[in-house]
């Protein structure tokens, strides 16, 4: 069994998402112990300064920094936590010389195994509006639809107040997601499991479908992909 590398310098809540996704794919892929990880978490505010900046060297350089501790800790490669890390994982690789599980590449590998070659974007504001992210989709062959610029400003409103625990808007998520008519909805922000409960204790399958679209998590598939790769597991 290799040794998981798990660097969250995003959201502290994104730690206990995965811990507890690693555990449950685990169990679901009939592996006799638990995946073995070393991880590293924190640093949040600093990283978030740098990436509204825009400064993408400085984050790339701490990711470096953080990820060699995981190295040193016997970390055989890296599950880098958040949607917007897609830009440094070369950086990373490079330097550290360990392979990092980029996290788009699982979510391609799943939609394209469903058989579908597009999916609706639902994260954050920065996200939805970042070309390279939808540049690194379609590298590999899918579409990726993101909303438009009034829906983008929706989103964002109800996943701020999701975060800040706040009543929001339940029925305009659906509204709002399902006009696009895509086969996959990716959930690519953790606020807006919440209001989906993809949480995979509570999920247990795949993806949440509905009858216009399947909402899936990007949590969710970087974890399998994770456990999968400790365990040595091709297909």
């Amino acid at each position: 069994m290799k040794t998981i590398g798990f660097l969250n310098v995003l959201d502290a809540e994104l730690t206990g998402k995965y811990t507890n996704a690693f555990n449950f794919f685990g169990n679901v892929l009939g592996l006799e112990d638990a995946p073995k990880i070393v991880s590293v978490c924190g640093g949040y505010k600093k990283i978030s300064g740098l990436r509204k900046s825009g400064d993408w060297d400085a984050v790339a350089d701490e990711a470096v920094k953080e990820a060699m501790r995981l190295k040193n800790a016997g970390a055989d490669f890296l599950v880098i936590a958040g949607s917007t890390f897609t830009r440094v994982v070369r950086k990373v690789e490079d330097y550290v010389g360990r392979p990092v599980l980029d996290v788009a590449a699982p979510v391609i590998e799943e939609i394209k195994d469903a058989g579908k070659s597009s999916a609706l974007l639902i994260g954050t504001l920065a996200l939805m509006q970042d070309p390279f992210v939808v540049d690194r989709f379609e590298k590999d062959g899918i579409n990726l639809i993101v909303p438009n610029e009034e829906d983008r400003g929706d989103l964002e409103k109800i996943r701020l107040a999701c975060a800040a625990g706040q009543e929001y808007a339940f029925a305009d998520f659906f509204k709002i997601t399902t006009k696009y008519n895509a086969p996959y909805s990716i959930i690519a922000c953790s606020k807006f499991d919440f209001i989906l409960g993809t949480n995979p204790w509570l999920l247990q399958k795949k993806h949440i479908q509905t009858d216009s679209t399947a909402y899936a998590s990007s949590v969710n598939f970087h974890a399998r992909a994770a456990v999968k790769m400790a365990a040595g597991i091709s297909k």
